[in-house]
């Protein structure tokens, strides 16, 4: 990578399931060996979905803590975000209950602008002293953060678009990014696709200097399109060559 100092995150399982990739890492024990190898290719943070044992996604205080505690004991050094996602409580209000009695908290969460209850979960987040990625996956999004006045509880910005076409997905991200330039912020940027156009956006990223996400949440894929059995530590590894 030209710019040695460019953020590069991990994410680890997200929604993906074992049938999208018999690797990705689903319980406690499996994310932390995952984060570990990750970790030690030098990206500069990690984010994780906490699973129960039918393997939905949760926002359980047990579960989540289980999640914290075991990364941050493999990985003492890099930061942990969790999700907020309604896809692992899709009640704005329960999730909303859930969040305020974590007891271990993260490093970060990232938070989706795009889903109702926003304000509240912001709000909680900054009082308990937990730090937001802002996710924006369309220019609405990045209207709605820049309306929401929670700027100053945000480490960062979450350029995520879900566009399946690789230029489409990467003139997204750009103009995202382009309109937060415009009204001023300054937060460092993290950018991610999904799917086929994940690569694409990657690479731009890097080229105008922002971060960059990558791992078996995003893709099951390499930059050249052929399965990655190494899973996420071969995605970390390949993200991080990106010129």
């Amino acid at each position: 990578m030209k710019n040695p100092h460019t953020h590069v995150q991990v994410c680890l399982n997200g929604r993906t399931t074992r049938l999208m990739h018999p690797a990705v890492p689903l319980t406690a024990r499996d994310l932390a060996a995952d984060a570990r190898r990750c970790a030690a290719l030098g990206v500069q943070s990690l984010h994780a979905h906490a699973r129960l044992h039918d393997e939905a996604e949760t926002l359980e205080p047990a579960a989540c803590a289980g999640v914290v505690r075991a990364i941050r004991f493999a990985c003492p050094t890099t930061p942990i975000g969790l999700t907020t996602s309604l896809s692992a409580e899709p009640d704005p209000a329960k999730r909303l209950h859930l969040v305020s009695r974590w007891e271990v908290l993260p490093d970060f969460v990232s938070v989706n602008f795009c889903e109702p209850g926003i304000a509240e979960l912001c709000r909680l987040l900054r009082e308990r002293g937990i730090p937001v990625e802002a996710g924006l996956a369309t220019l609405e999004d990045a209207d709605a953060f820049l309306c929401s006045g929670f700027e100053d509880a945000c480490i960062r910005v979450l350029v995520e678009v879900s566009d399946r076409g690789e230029a489409e997905a990467a003139s997204r991200a750009q103009a995202i990014a382009g309109m937060l330039q415009e009204a001023g912020i300054t937060l460092p940027q993290v950018h991610h696709g999904e799917g086929p156009a994940t690569w694409a956006v990657l690479r731009q990223a890097v080229r105008l200097g922002h971060g960059i996400r990558i791992g078996l949440e995003d893709s099951c894929t390499g930059p050249d399109g052929s399965p990655v059995p190494g899973g996420n530590a071969e995605l970390a590894a390949a993200a991080l060559e990106l010129e």
